[in-house]
């Protein structure tokens, strides 16, 4: 999430009345990410291949034959510590939108897991819940949005983590309506504000 942050406090809103926070899962305990595995991982490259077969060996065949033969090494479990960092970046996230005159708005995706299993990360959704409410942030949960489908949503993700065609248009069309209501209240608050024929504000 840091550099999101980072990314947002040098590039700026590019104008934008409303900025859409995409917050996955995964990012409630995502810490900043480093270039130190660019040029050393084969799905980091810093140069073009010299020849395409070169390139199908070994950013391809190769860690995939690894992975065959050896089985990977699982991901460090997330921390405590990890999360509560993650949460004051979102919550900076939010401050930093508004400061610079735009509205927030968080739109929440979960793992595919989560649909049949969304006690998985009920506590730490909750968290996000909860910031939300505080800073008076509008939230899109898509989990409630998926799980409310036919098939509960399975058919909207491309694999265990991102959505495909039908999940991005589930997205898209949900977080319109959400703009377009957020755009409804505040004509009514300026009508509200405006002062009344021939008198002076």
């Amino acid at each position: 999430m840091e550099n999101e942050l980072a990314w947002l406090k040098k590039r700026g809103l590019f104008s934008s009345d409303v900025v859409v926070l995409q917050i996955g899962t995964h990012d409630l305990a995502q810490r900043k990410s480093t270039g130190d595995k660019v040029g050393r991982d084969v799905s980091l490259p810093d140069h073009k291949p010299l020849l395409a077969w070169q390139e199908l060996v070994e950013r391809y065949a190769g860690p995939r034959l690894a992975n065959w033969l050896e089985s990977p090494r699982p991901a460090p479990a997330p921390t405590e510590e990890d999360h509560r960092a993650c949460m004051q970046v979102i919550g900076e996230m939010i401050e930093v939108v508004r400061s610079r005159s735009a509205k927030p708005l968080i739109l929440f995706t979960p793992d595919r897991e989560e649909l049949d299993r969304p006690n998985r990360s009920e506590r730490w959704r909750g968290d996000l819940t909860e910031l939300a409410h505080r800073e008076r942030a509008p939230l899109v949960d898509m989990l409630e949005v998926f799980r409310r489908e036919p098939d509960r949503g399975h058919g909207a993700f491309r694999d265990d983590v991102h959505p495909n065609e039908r999940g991005n248009l589930l997205m898209a069309r949900t977080v319109a309506q959400e703009i377009l209501r957020l755009a409804e209240q505040a004509s009514g608050t300026a009508k509200e504000d405006d002062p009344a024929p021939g008198r002076s504000p």
